[in-house]
């Protein structure tokens, strides 16, 4: 396949672009900042099925010069490109660069033809680690795709927007697919987790590799249609027992003691046989696209 890699320079988007470089397919890799070195002697070995172009996404001009400039037509798109933190960022710019640009990639791609596309979601579209601590709650756990999205801060809510800007381009052009990778706290491996992990995002984290597989997945597998949202996560929280005297602490203990009240519903079978499950369901993102966290 010929992919559109956006962020290509960042985490994500250069990890997915050397897995796809590994399965053999040609990339174009776009980027606001130019490619690191670090990730340029990744794929030095392979320069000639890399081509690079360094822009803003949210400039529709650029947008038409991407897709124009392509050496043969894109089989699918990767879009991993925008704001991947609101810390410290002015809201207004976190909410419309997610937002503008996604769409510019979306249906720009959709109205050239391309039928497989994959976009950057977040655990966050339901509202959590961002949301004002006064206002925590939840309708349920376990969580799954179907769960209520109710974002406040400017992240949240434009990874929401973006999904259901998925989900337009879908209905008008129906034999698009568009994957939304909900991800979560990413790292290389549970090693490099920390206590960043917390609370306000359930202790949930996936694996950069986890990641990618899931994106890979997303764009090449067969036997689904439409736009659809997938939750991305490790099967057990991380709440290190460093933390906890020693003691591995059950989820349900951790979710009394931080979110006491703020949790309508809890089906406590979840956790039967596993006191430290994920209080995310991954079973749509097993099922649809035959991915695991851990091989």
């Amino acid at each position: 396949m010929h992919v559109l890699v956006t962020g290509a320079a960042g985490l994500i988007g250069s990890h997915v672009m050397v897995a796809l470089l590994d399965q053999g397919h040609t990339i174009l890799a776009t980027d606001i900042n130019p490619l690191p070195p670090n990730v340029k002697d990744q794929i030095a070995d392979r320069s000639e099925r890399v081509q690079e172009m360094t822009g803003d996404l949210t400039n529709v001009k650029f947008i038409d010069e991407l897709f124009d400039s392509t050496r043969i037509p894109f089989d699918g798109v990767m879009h991993i490109g925008g704001v991947r933190s609101p810390v410290g960022l002015d809201p207004r710019l976190v909410h419309n660069i997610n937002v503008v640009a996604t769409y510019n990639v979306l249906q720009t791609a959709a109205s050239r033809g391309i039928t497989r596309i994959v976009q950057a979601s977040s655990c966050n579209a339901l509202g959590l680690s961002w949301t004002s601590a006064e206002h925590w709650r939840l309708d349920s756990v376990p969580i799954n795709e179907q769960s209520p999205m109710r974002p406040e801060d400017p992240y949240s809510l434009s990874k929401l927007i973006c999904e259901e800007q998925a989900a337009a381009i879908h209905r008008y052009y129906p034999e698009v697919r568009i994957a939304s990778i909900r991800m979560h706290f990413t790292r290389s491996s549970v090693n490099e987790t920390t206590s960043s992990v917390k609370h306000t995002g359930l202790w949930s984290w996936s694996s950069v590799d986890a990641v990618l597989r899931a994106c890979i997945l997303a764009l090449t597998s067969d036997g689904w249609t439409g736009a659809e949202a997938f939750h991305i996560a490790a099967d057990e929280i991380f709440y290190p027992a460093s933390m906890s005297n020693g003691v591995k602490v059950p989820a349900l203990e951790l979710l009394e003691k931080h979110w006491p009240d703020r949790v309508k519903n809890v089906d406590k079978s979840w956790w039967e046989g596993n006191p430290r499950r994920s209080f995310f369901d991954t079973s749509k993102a097993q099922r649809v696209l035959g991915w695991s966290h851990d091989l």
